[in-house]
């Protein structure tokens, strides 16, 4: 499955450390020779101040290693480097690593430049020295120290949408690598929230760089949570810079979109859309299943693909892998869906059908069929009649009342209002701003 690996398209917009994860993944599945995975663990390693672990996976492929003093030298450099950090941020770093000032003072909403400098006289470089501390812990791979110093840096730059963007990309990485999801989700919503701020841009094509980015790193928190499919759907379609990302510079993932529709039911007329649109871009057997299903009607060639799309989500890191035990595998949830998928579908086309070819497209007996026939019909309200004599059912075709469809027209405003709305606040800050400086 190698052809359809998409980790070579999706480096290029990863950071160093969130490919990591993918690569041990890609490592204990098999998908790619070792030798080649290790190799490209060193190549990642060798940016990074991670000096350990690099070492260890030198041994493992076999590879010379560096010679003890060499290692020595290289962790003294990074200690030094810490240390001249440490001694610019030495009385900042006293009050964040000093929990029940921090508390105090947040409570107090005291946590600020202003306050900080008119009581213990910190200076803004001080405040700023935060940003390259907190980054030498995160190449260290102390994401825990780092995301701490972070995010009080965050909130000291608060004012600085400039100084925001560069603290807002590591602090979101070190809860990502953290599997912390609730802290990774506010932050990627700020981080989107400052990515429409045209000015932190000298270019359009560098503001939808930063939007390729945003959709690329959103993969780890919506397809780390349970309610994160609907969210990354949301994302995408509910605005239009979005889907535009995808159509110019990673139709790639229109996988991850047919796998959020398959899964939520949700969306569905948008990605197979964008799906149709997109077919001289990018195809894979879980795009090509959605394809054959909702664009040809092809139950059967849908139902062929299915094996297919199993070793695909297998060797993918975002389905065949969780961080949370008691959350399904997007996998699993996904061949479960799209069989469902499959005999809905079957129903909304054919008036009549054969139970026992129904059992046979869910893997199931006749009974298990006949019982889920019984609560489809049951859970969507459909005019239908199972004969069991004949082991068939019949089902009265379905029209959408008027109500219906506008529904299923203006429920995207909801989202679009509130996006339009957190533009004009922002906009009416920067003003403020700026008259107050004038």
């Amino acid at each position: 499955m190698a052809t359809n690996d998409l980790t070579p398209k999706l480096a290029p917009f990863l950071d160093t450390h969130l490919l990591l994860p993918i690569l041990n993944f890609v490592e204990e599945t098999k998908s790619r020779p070792r030798a080649d995975v290790l190799q490209a663990k060193i190549e990642l390693l060798s940016k990074t101040s991670m000096i350990d672990y690099a070492a260890d996976v030198r041994k493992e492929l076999g590879s010379a290693s560096l010679a003890p003093d060499e290692i020595s030298a290289s962790k003294a450099a990074v200690v030094e480097k810490l240390k001249l950090a440490e001694a610019r941020a030495t009385r900042l770093m006293a009050i964040v690593n000093d929990d029940e000032k921090m508390k105090e003072l947040r409570d107090r909403n005291s946590f600020n430049f202003g306050f900080l400098s008119d009581r213990f006289q910190i200076t803004g470089e001080e405040v700023d020295s935060l940003l390259p501390l907190g980054k030498l812990q995160y190449e260290c791979g102390k994401y825990d120290v780092a995301a701490k110093i972070l995010s009080a840096y965050r909130e000291l730059v608060a004012n600085d949408s400039q100084k925001l963007l560069g603290a807002l990309w590591g602090l979101l990485a070190s809860n990502i690598l953290m599997s912390s999801w609730n802290d990774a989700s506010r932050d990627l919503t700020a981080l989107r929230e400052l990515a429409e701020e045209i000015r932190l841009f000298p270019t359009a094509e560098k503001q939808l760089n930063v939007r390729t980015w945003i959709l690329h790193w959103s993969l780890f928190v919506h397809f780390g949570v349970p309610q994160g499919l609907p969210s990354f759907l949301d994302l995408v379609f509910g605005n239009d810079r979005y889907i535009r990302v995808v159509q110019t510079k990673a139709p790639w993932l229109l996988r991850y979109l047919a796998i959020a529709a398959i899964i939520t039911k949700q969306r569905i007329k948008d990605v197979v859309k964008a799906i149709d649109q997109e077919a001289y871009q990018f195809s894979d057997p879980i795009v090509d299943f959605v394809r054959a299903l909702h664009l040809r009607f092809d139950f059967k060639a849908a139902q062929a693909l299915l094996p297919v799309c199993d070793q695909v989500l297998a060797a993918d890191y975002f389905a065949g892998s969780s961080s949370d035990d008691a959350v399904p595998l997007v996998r699993t949830e996904f061949m479960r869906c799209a069989r469902l998928s499959i005999v809905e579908a079957f129903c909304r086309v054919h008036s009549t059908l054969d139970i026992a070819k129904v059992a046979e497209m869910l893997n199931q007996t006749t009974d298990e069929a006949e019982r889920f026939l019984v609560n489809l019909i049951t859970e969507n309200r459909l005019d239908a009649k199972i004969d069991g004599t004949r082991g068939t059912v019949s089902i009265a075709p379905q029209i959408p009342t008027v109500y219906q469809q506008l529904i299923e027209k203006t429920k995207s405003l909801n989202l679009r209002a509130s996006v339009l709305a957190g533009s004009i606040e922002r906009a009416k800050a920067h003003q403020s701003r700026h008259s107050g400086k004038d």
